[in-house]
């Protein structure tokens, strides 16, 4: 959970714009097109320019989030499916 723990500790966010980071990002990050290396700098310059805004949001994401609700998701999973 690497984007949501930069959120936590209050760092702005750029993420790549792959569907698999949509729950992590949320609306709390800038989003990049990972096949353009001008769309990840434009991406971190904005994350930078809004880091306060980012900063604000990432918080409150974040809180959406936690180990223990994770661990019990992967031990529901194992259980399920074992």
């Amino acid at each position: 959970m690497p984007i949501t723990e930069a959120m936590a500790s209050g760092a702005p966010v750029a993420a790549s714009a792959h569907a698999s980071m949509d729950e992590a990002a949320g609306e709390a990050a800038v989003r990049f097109d990972p096949e353009r290396p001008e769309s990840i700098v434009a991406a971190i310059r904005e994350a930078l320019e809004r880091r306060d805004e980012l900063r604000a949001l990432g918080f409150a994401h974040a809180r959406r989030f936690s180990w223990q609700q994770t661990g019990s998701l992967f031990l529901e999973g194992y259980r399920r499916f074992a």
